[in-house]
């Protein structure tokens, strides 16, 4: 049976190429499970909203370009929402990723004259810190409309952390799905770990607001002289210097550049540890780091600072260890000498484990699962 068609909205570049997509196919995984059609409306290179591309079995349309963004139209336009909608009488629901506030709230409206869900899924609350002026004050003031006023107008929310479904679960029915993998995904493989050191990879696009990457570069830099490697991914040496300053030289510091998704799970996959190392403000707090799960899934024990929800997979001896900025350093140099090395439970992720949850969540709010979960 089928339980209708969701289409599910928002700036995230698909198939692969920001960890927005990834959330949502692996979103999308469930929903299908549970009988839906998904159907994705998402930014690529270039805008086509009437061309079917197609991810892992699903179809979608890049309705909005990465490159020539049409500001207008993306903050305060639904027409092309509206327009599929209304020539797709099956769109039984909508689900908006982290979607600017004045179209979506044009879009709640919308939806209710029409009987069709709409929820929710927040993954952040940005405060416009640490960007172009203008640019930052424009996202902030959407940012805080959408968070404080749009999304309390939903039938319902999906959350990736404890603290935005604290926050919402007052106003409205909330869910928390952190991010989630296909571990049936050959990417996510484990790999042996057989380098002569211990290899201690960060992966990501870091920035001076979000990361402290830098404690760990200078803490890695510093112990030369031990058998211990930081291996970073996603920015140049010259990018780096330019988010953080001058970088230590030093051998044990070896920086990667871009990698596609695929090659950097590899990297990650091989190496001793993974590395995420945050300040804890809001923005990290909302948000959950999806490398996080990524390199779970992939066997590789997490470092990682006391942000988010971490401390819940971060326990004991499992999975990794919990550090303060400041213990980078000691905790470094017990790796160094040998200390036992964290269990890691791979399946934690695995999108199959909130399929369940999610059906549950949809039926409460009055959508109809045609298929029920096991």
């Amino acid at each position: 049976m089928n339980s209708g068609e969701v289409l599910y909205i928002g700036n995230f570049r698909l198939p692969d190429q920001n960890a927005a997509a990834h959330r949502v196919l692996n979103m999308g995984k469930s929903l299908r499970d549970l009988g839906f059609n998904v159907v994705y409306f998402g930014v690529g290179k270039r805008a086509d909203p009437y061309t079917p591309l197609y991810a892992e079995g699903f179809r979608y349309y890049n309705v909005f370009s990465i490159r020539q963004r049409d500001f207008f139209r993306e903050v305060f336009c639904i027409s092309h929402i509206k327009q599929y909608i209304e020539s797709n009488r099956h769109v039984r629901m909508v689900i908006a990723y982290n979607y600017p506030s004045i179209a979506l709230g044009r879009l709640v409206r919308y939806c209710r004259k029409r009987g069709i869900c709409i929820i929710a899924d927040c993954t952040e609350w940005y405060n416009g810190r640490g960007i172009n002026p203008l640019k930052g004050l424009l996202m902030g003031a959407d940012s805080a409309l959408r968070m404080r006023v749009v999304h309390k107008r939903m039938d319902g929310i999906i959350t990736i952390s404890s603290y935005l479904h604290q926050y919402y679960s007052r106003w409205l029915p909330a869910l928390i799905v952190p991010p989630t993998v296909d571990l049936s995904d050959e990417k996510f493989k484990q790999q042996p770990k057989n380098h002569s050191c211990t290899v201690i990879v960060y992966s990501g696009n870091p920035s001076a607001s979000k990361e402290s990457l830098n404690r760990a570069v200078e803490c890695v830099a510093g112990m030369a002289d031990r058998s211990i490697e930081l291996h970073i991914i996603g920015v140049t040496k010259e990018q780096y210097m330019r988010i953080y300053g001058d970088v230590p030289e030093a051998r044990n510091v070896v920086f990667f550049g871009y990698l596609s998704h695929r090659e950097s799970l590899s990297e990650v996959a091989s190496s001793d540890y993974a590395l995420i190392v945050r300040p804890n403000n809001r923005v990290t707090k909302a948000g959950f780091p999806t490398k996080f799960a990524e390199a779970i899934s992939c066997g590789t024990p997490v470092i990682a600072t006391r942000t988010s929800d971490l401390e819940k997979y971060l326990t004991g001896d499992t999975n990794g260890f919990l550090v303060e900025p400041s213990g980078l350093n000691t905790l470094f140099d017990q790796i160094c000498s040998g200390v036992k090395t964290p269990e890691v439970k791979r399946s934690l992720f695995h999108y199959e484990n909130y399929t369940k949850e999610i059906g549950d969540f949809l039926v409460r709010i009055g959508v109809e699962v045609c298929i029920d979960p096991k």
